[in-house]
């Protein structure tokens, strides 16, 4: 005679159970309102419900929410992305979208693209930088964008000016993408001015202003070019151009540099210019 035995099933524990009334409680939210996106500081029928989502998310966004939990709340709607930070994610990408075909950020204020008043939605950006209300994350994907924050109403005339006294302090005008120069962000409107020479916006006499100065428009260009006046620095102070291998000048491994171009002329991939500017610096390659 085979004796069965009983398994006892599986329980479902406290939490289990307030997860799964704070569940229906939501629920209840979205019946009644019509969405489930809610504020963090929301009480719903005498309970914390805003809290509790900003939970899910939290818990969602580290991994840490059971697949099963994460698949009920997508089907009654939740996205992952509380919707006012969604709405900044697709307002930025709009403003790249603007970059991309007009070279700048500068955007008009009557500017509106897709139903959205993109200009009035940069200048409300600007006003929470000033007040102190823009989150570290946001103002560092604007600067990365091209936003500047100071001297917003600079000249392209006066900011041309202080790349001409970058250039007489350091002897090149490839100041590196992140720099700030005398109260300006340098290296973000030196790439503003490339992006604009992409896509044809920029005059014919500011592109011969900038190439007389210096300016390359290719970024593989100009981070050869910054390299070369790194090597010229250190031929100043050295009294040679033959850098060591392990050499480094501040984050820029310029002896592995150097290293790179001689392979790069064993190969024959080295331009004739370039190789004949670093045999005059006195390189041996």
């Amino acid at each position: 005679m085979t004796t069965l035995i009983n398994l006892p099933l599986k329980t479902a524990t406290v939490r289990d159970l307030v997860w799964d009334e704070m569940f229906l409680l939501l629920e209840d939210y979205r019946d009644v309102h019509g969405t489930v996106e809610v504020k963090n500081t929301l009480i719903f029928r005498g309970m914390s419900l805003g809290r509790w989502v900003k939970t899910q998310r939290e818990s969602q966004a580290k991994g840490k929410l059971p697949a099963d939990r994460a698949a009920r709340l997508a089907d009654l709607g939740m996205e992952w992305m509380p919707h006012h930070q969604s709405l900044w994610a697709k307002r930025y990408d709009l403003l790249l979208l603007y970059r991309d075909q007009h070279g700048n950020v500068e955007v008009p204020q009557s500017f509106v693209t897709d139903g959205v008043p993109l200009g009035v939605w940069v200048g409300k950006q600007r006003m929470k930088y000033r007040r102190g209300q823009l989150s570290p994350e946001r103002v560092a994907s604007l600067e990365k964008a091209g936003i500047s924050w100071e001297n917003q109403k600079r000249s392209w005339k006066d900011a041309f000016s202080i790349l001409e006294s970058y250039r007489e302090e350091y002897g090149h005008v490839n100041a590196p993408d992140g720099c700030t120069y005398q109260g300006l962000h340098l290296g973000t409107w030196l790439q503003t001015q490339r992006r604009a020479y992409r896509v044809g916006t920029i005059s014919s006499e500011r592109i011969v202003a900038l190439e007389n100065l210096g300016v390359v428009w290719s970024l593989n260009d100009a981070s050869w070019e910054h390299h070369f006046a790194l090597v010229t620095t250190y031929k100043e102070k050295h009294k040679t151009a033959n850098v060591p291998t392990r050499f480094i000048e501040g984050d820029v491994k310029l002896g592995t540099w150097i290293k790179n171009q001689r392979i790069a002329f064993k190969k024959g991939t080295l331009l004739p210019e370039r190789q004949a500017r670093l045999e005059s610096l006195g390189v041996r390659l």
